[in-house]
């Protein structure tokens, strides 16, 4: 009898821990998909194929659109194209104008900023007048800001929601 509670207990725990483990995944899904998506691949100046997931919202910013994006260890992607945003290839410029620009800071504690490179809005996904979702497509070149020969190149993808929209 010992013997079958032992067993049965077993199995109970391991059909327990089972199913959390999935109820956890699909609720990061879902979260992902409400705070939006960077997936970006990052080399050059000692980074190898490094791959960063990001996620977070953007934020309209008088006159412009900032797309922000960071994780838990310190990564961050951010760029800004003129509004109104339109499904149309942005060419990035040097972060230091007030036109497309781009930046990415590491999680080593570097901060890169746009020198060339383009950012694709490949679709905007209108649910109503307000709630907007942007995809597209991210491929620019950043200089190190403290020192500017040092480069990196970043490319990658994301799908976005504009703030308060799920």
């Amino acid at each position: 009898m010992k013997q079958f509670l032992i067993i049965l207990f077993g199995v109970l725990l391991v059909t327990a821990c089972s199913s959390n483990d999935d109820n956890n995944t699909e609720n990061e899904e879902e979260q992902n998909q409400e705070t939006g998506h960077f997936s970006l691949r990052i080399n050059g100046d000692g980074f190898s194929d490094k791959l960063v997931e990001l996620y977070r919202d953007t934020i309209d910013f008088s006159g412009r659109t900032l797309f922000l994006s960071s994780d838990d260890n310190g990564n961050s992607f951010a760029f800004y194209v003129d509004n109104p945003v339109e499904e149309v290839q942005y060419g990035m410029g040097p972060f230091d104008n007030f036109g497309n620009r781009a930046r990415y800071g590491s999680d080593n504690g570097a901060v890169y900023s746009s020198g060339s490179g383009n950012v694709i809005i490949a679709e905007i996904i209108t649910v109503n007048e307000i709630c907007r979702r942007y995809k597209g497509n991210i491929n620019v070149t950043l200089e190190k800001d403290s020192d500017p020969g040092s480069q990196i190149s970043v490319q990658g993808s994301f799908d976005v929601p504009f703030p308060g929209c799920e």
